[in-house]
């Protein structure tokens, strides 16, 4: 689910679409997304993912298309991670909880506080 959140905002979507489309509260996926609004998150995303391409299959990293957010960037790279390890080494675990694995179950960072006024 926040997977899915991520996903849609990186591609422009508003945290109030989003809600409405993942039937979920205003205030859960606000927080999820501001949980990776931190630059240095984002790198870190990633940089974890590069490892891990780096380790089973580093022709993949020149595959990976640009994107228009350093979140779009860290989301594709952590995708092509998760495929990659599926095909080669887990095959029949979902691509979701190799991204976690790959996160070390922090794919969201903590969250940033809510803004005063």
């Amino acid at each position: 689910m926040i997977g899915s959140a991520l996903l849609a905002s990186a591609g422009g979507a508003g945290y109030r679409r989003i809600a409405a489309e993942l039937e979920r509260p205003l205030s859960t996926v606000r927080r999820w997304i501001r949980a990776v609004r931190d630059p240095e998150h984002v790198e870190w995303l990633r940089a974890q993912a590069v490892l891990w391409l780096a380790r089973v299959e580093r022709d993949v990293l020149a595959d990976l298309a640009p994107q228009p957010t350093r979140l779009g960037e860290a989301l594709t790279a952590l995708a092509a991670a998760a495929v990659t390890l599926r095909a080669r080494v887990a095959p029949h675990v979902p691509p979701w909880t190799l991204i976690g694995q790959i996160t070390r179950g922090r794919l969201v960072g903590r969250a940033v506080p809510a803004q005063p006024g």
